[in-house]
């Protein structure tokens, strides 16, 4: 459940997160905002004081977030795309007849042939909804090749393997064990991507994320900490 705080003239949404832990944490991150995690018995009166005397530092941390969102894309030429880590300038195009958007990806440009656009002012919604149509389709390929092989590594089966679309989450596992990842990762580093992969099918051994848990993605990414931090610090650029 969401909360709010005043704090200044700003009002900041943030949620908190119980658990066996004896102190609080805070972090803010690009896709859940302000987060509290906090012990069971620590009273809601008291984490609103101990955010408010971090106000600073959340005030800060937040402008530098929203300093760091990219620009509305519009979808011109010379404009940027991420897949898989890379840079690529993205070309697109206008052909009669056809009725589906069709995506090629090729050294340094993903080009994008769509249908025919009769009414412009619909133009960025057309061409975003193509994107991501396309996008979803690679996500769901390469998600489920890193899956295959990093199943294999934890001993573990997934019961299925779903690309959604999701604001505030990158993947999760539910309690039968089905692996929701968001499409939009597809953007990031392959090794980013596995990051993320692995973080999901470990929680089919261990539903928590209590230190068995990080032993266990470790022992698959040693580096696994370099990896969150990254998604972390630029998963808001990864966006169409």
């Amino acid at each position: 459940m969401k909360n709010q705080i005043q704090i200044g003239n700003k009002s900041i949404e943030y949620v908190v997160v119980r658990s066996r832990r004896k102190t609080i944490g805070i972090s803010i991150q690009s896709e859940q905002g302000l987060k509290v995690s906090a012990p069971y018995r620590v009273s809601d009166t008291y984490i609103h004081d101990v955010i408010q005397t971090k106000s600073s530092w959340i005030l800060k941390k937040l402008k530098e977030l929203e300093d760091a969102k990219p620009a509305e894309r519009k979808f011109t030429p010379g404009e940027k795309l991420m897949v898989l880590g890379k840079e690529y300038y993205l070309c697109i195009s206008e052909k009669v007849g056809i009725k589906t958007a069709q995506l090629d990806i090729g050294p340094s440009a993903v080009c994008l042939i769509i249908p025919e656009i009769k009414q412009l002012e619909q133009r960025t919604q057309i061409i975003r909804d193509a994107l991501t149509k396309c996008l979803k389709k690679i996500a769901a390929e390469i998600v489920s090749e890193r899956i295959e092989v990093y199943s294999k590594k934890l001993n573990v089966l997934p019961k299925k393997i779903v690309i959604k679309s999701q604001k505030t989450l990158w993947g999760s596992c539910t309690r039968d064990n089905a692996i929701n990842i968001n499409w939009r990762i597809v953007m990031a580093p392959v090794e980013i991507v596995d990051y993320l992969v692995v973080h999901e099918l470990a929680h089919i051994k261990v539903k928590n994320h209590s230190k068995t848990y990080w032993n266990l993605v470790e022992s698959i990414l040693p580096d696994h900490k370099e990896r969150r931090k990254w998604l972390r610090e630029n998963g808001s650029r990864l966006c169409i």
